[in-house]
């Protein structure tokens, strides 16, 4: 997007991703989390990050 390194904050997201998407896909709501949580199988583990926003 703007040549930000992997890992670091962007300083407004919503303004980053408005360069590249139509205005309908950019998101109301934005959360940071440490981690996406997977499965064993290695896809995302659904159940926990309704837990992980539930907490937020």
């Amino acid at each position: 997007m703007d040549g930000t390194p992997a890992g670091e904050p962007v300083p407004d997201p919503r303004a980053a991703l408005r360069q590249t998407l139509p205005p309908y896909m950019i998101l109301a709501h934005l959360t940071a989390v440490p981690a996406i949580p997977l499965t064993p199988n290695g896809k995302t583990d659904r159940e926990a990050v309704k837990r992980l926003l539930t907490i937020v």
